[in-house]
């Protein structure tokens, strides 16, 4: 038992129908041309038939000596689409054309244009159509979880066979990589390697397969290996810090990049560094040295940084530089080894230094120089002065008005009596023995009595008298 696929089953019938017909030369004053076209695109071909057509005689398209049309009329169980197929017949110039839409791989074969008249075919030359295969999608394989430092690693991406064969490069980043081709017939792909040794810097990297073709110079398809994790030991670093004043503290940090992480930091000295000058913090990462002293000029200091791939070291060189030395404003040069000043340093009178004291001292002055200056504005006795320019004593001593109820008195009528005190302003350089004292007669205080209140006053000194 044995199977056919839909070609070869219409090609199985077409040779059937074909060997049971006759089959005459044709009087074709064109045949169709050998036609090439891409994958997707479209492809049209005719031919024109040089005498008129007889009674009986009709124009069939046939493809791999299957009939596949009926003049204009698509035979439907002949192809796998008919809606990609269109015939045309221009009776005027007896032109019978034929094209293919969106194309396929398997529309590459033979087409012939016929006059068919019963058992009686009359073939035009055939025409084969190339069809230009677009690539699929790249596959990138061997991809692995990590990649150890140093030894050799392959990284490959499959391409399906083409014609023409697909134009296949690694990339990594805009960088063109050597591509390797593997030459298998007996694979469905073309496979393309590219081979190297990773370094610290191949990590986190993404490498490209990239796939174009001769025929779209618009057309590309990529696949990457995502990023890849490469194994590293430390590389050690210990930035600049080296060059220290003695008396002073150095510090020293020991930096290292490695994947994975580093473990452990170790501090080797050369000569060696009595341990109780020394104090290590952070994981053994930064070192410091207490009160660096000139024994320890040109000592190297060792940072070695281990993780599970591996350990790398890096050394510095201590400088170990004389005090600094301060001067003051009078010239003289002051060493801080010499002399201490409770503990710590002498303070250098610099130039500048005395000038921002003179200069914050005079602003305190004037400051205080307006604090009296303001009060007496503010708050002190105020001229007063007559329209002619005399000025007006002000007393020392105020009264002010103050109203009571005094208590009936004899002679006047019942009820209480209302009274207001008048206050007068005595000026501070009067004499007590200027003062006067007047009393309202009788018939004055009958008067306000009958109006409901009558008023006294007087002075005498500095204060105020009332009746």
């Amino acid at each position: 038992m044995f199977y056919l696929s839909n070609c070869d089953l219409f090609s199985f019938i077409g040779v059937y129908l074909v060997s049971s017909l006759v089959v005459v030369s044709g009087s074709f004053s064109t045949n169709p041309e050998q036609q090439e076209a891409k994958e997707g695109g479209s492809a049209y071909m005719f031919c024109l038939y040089q005498e008129d057509l007889n009674e009986g005689d009709e124009l069939a398209w046939f493809r791999s000596r299957v009939k596949i049309s009926n003049l204009n009329q698509v035979i439907r169980e002949a192809v796998d689409d008919p809606l990609r197929y269109i015939f045309d017949f221009d009776e005027a110039t007896r032109r019978y054309g034929l094209t293919i839409k969106t194309l396929k791989r398997s529309d590459a074969t033979d087409y012939a244009c016929a006059v068919v008249n019963g058992d009686t075919i009359n073939f035009a030359d055939s025409a084969y159509l190339t069809v230009n295969e677009i690539p699929k999608k790249p596959i990138c394989l061997s991809v692995e979880d990590t990649y150890p430092e140093g030894l050799s690693a392959t990284i490959i991406c499959g391409v399906e066979k083409t014609n023409p064969p697909a134009i296949v490069t690694w990339k990594r980043g805009n960088t063109v990589l050597q591509t390797f081709q593997e030459n298998n017939n007996e694979h469905e792909l073309t496979y393309y390697s590219y081979t190297f040794k990773p370094n610290f810097n191949d990590n986190r990297a993404t490498f490209t397969c990239q796939v174009k073709t001769e025929i779209d110079d618009s057309f590309q398809v990529n696949c990457t290996t995502g990023i890849i994790n490469v194994l590293y030991k430390p590389r050690v670093s210990i930035p600049d810090g080296t060059d220290i004043n003695e008396g002073k503290e150095a510090v020293l940090f020991c930096e290292s990049d490695a994947n994975p992480d580093a473990t452990s930091y170790d501090w080797k000295f050369e000569p060696d560094i009595d341990p109780n000058r020394l104090k290590f913090e952070n994981n053994n990462k930064i070192l410091r040295i207490l009160a660096a002293t000139k024994d320890l000029n040109e000592s190297k200091v060792i940072c070695t940084s281990s993780n599970t791939v591996g350990s790398s070291s890096a050394y510095v060189t201590l400088i170990i530089n004389p005090p600094q030395l301060k001067t003051y404003t009078t010239g003289s040069v002051y060493d801080p080894a010499d002399q201490q000043v409770n503990g710590e340093e002498g303070l250098a009178f610099t130039v500048p230094l005395i000038l921002a004291l003179a200069g914050g001292c005079s602003v305190l002055f004037l400051f205080l120089l307006l604090i009296p200056i303001c009060y007496i504005h503010m708050f002190g006795r105020k001229r007063v002065m007559t329209p002619d320019g005399r000025i007006i004593a002000q007393p020392d001593i105020y009264f002010e008005p103050r109203d009571r109820i005094m208590p009936p008195l004899p002679g006047l009528p019942d009820g209480m009596t209302w009274v207001r005190s008048v206050g007068v302003q005595v000026p501070g350089e009067a004499e007590s023995e200027s003062a006067f004292y007047a009393e309202i007669s009788g018939s004055r205080k009958s008067a306000c009595s009958a109006y409901g209140s009558y008023t006294g006053y007087g002075t005498y000194g500095r204060r105020s008298t009332y009746i």
